[in-house]
């Protein structure tokens, strides 16, 4: 959540590497583009406000929204201060993070990453509903895709954007690598989802364990 805008500007900056294989003005479509994924990013909403102007508000931005759902369960502002996130999870974003210099690798794992989100986003906004949070507005309700009649989402059309300039900017000696390189990105959402998986697990069988217990075991415990 915290590196994916910055990923997206780099694909924007980076754009100018289409330069010379193509005309200057070929960086101008995919930053549009990438621009509408920006601008849900940062809180614009369609639409036009009361002055006719861009309706839209960095509170709506999609990070500090992220923020709220742990103002939700409670997490405080220490310990998301003092977390140290798990190998999986920093090796996702460091993967993400090296690509910012290379407008074909930071394109393909935004589009790979859209993927992850408009897959696990629905099973996680109902784990999120199971707790008593209300996802009708919020985080999980601008996740997803497009036809969710539950969200107000649009990941899948800023994945089919990221292919689409993708194409653009691929030749195809590059196919095998960027394939590669794809590949190995999902490999690695895949070691996090796992350990996500596990660690649930874990906790639900010594929840289990500690419910179990006969009383006086209980309270040595």
């Amino acid at each position: 959540m915290q590196v994916f805008t910055d990923a997206l500007l780099a694909a924007q900056l980076q754009s100018r590497q289409l330069e010379p294989r193509l005309h200057p003005g070929a960086k101008l479509v995919p930053r549009f583009l990438l621009t509408l994924n920006d601008l849900d990013e940062f809180g614009f909403r369609p639409g036009l406000d009361v002055d006719g102007y861009y309706r839209g508000n960095p509170a709506y931005a999609h990070y500090p929204l992220f923020e709220r759902v742990l103002d939700d369960y409670e997490v405080t502002q220490q310990a998301r201060k003092s977390y140290v996130p798990s190998q999986s999870s920093q090796s996702v974003r460091e993967y993400l993070e090296h690509s910012y210099g290379s407008y074909i690798d930071v394109v393909v794992l935004l589009a790979a990453a859209e993927e992850e989100v408009i897959l696990f986003s629905p099973p996680l906004r109902e784990a999120t509903r199971a707790l008593g949070i209300d996802v009708s507005d919020g985080y999980y309700f601008v996740h997803g895709v497009s036809d969710d009649t539950m969200a107000e989402a649009a990941d899948d059309d800023h994945e089919n954007d990221l292919w689409l300039i993708l194409t653009q900017a691929l030749t195809p000696d590059q196919y095998p690598r960027v394939q590669a390189l794809c590949l190995r990105y999902c490999d690695l959402w895949g070691q996090f989802w796992s350990y996500q998986l596990a660690q649930s697990q874990a906790t639900e069988e010594m929840l289990d364990t500690v419910a179990f217990r006969p009383p006086a075991l209980a309270r040595v415990g």
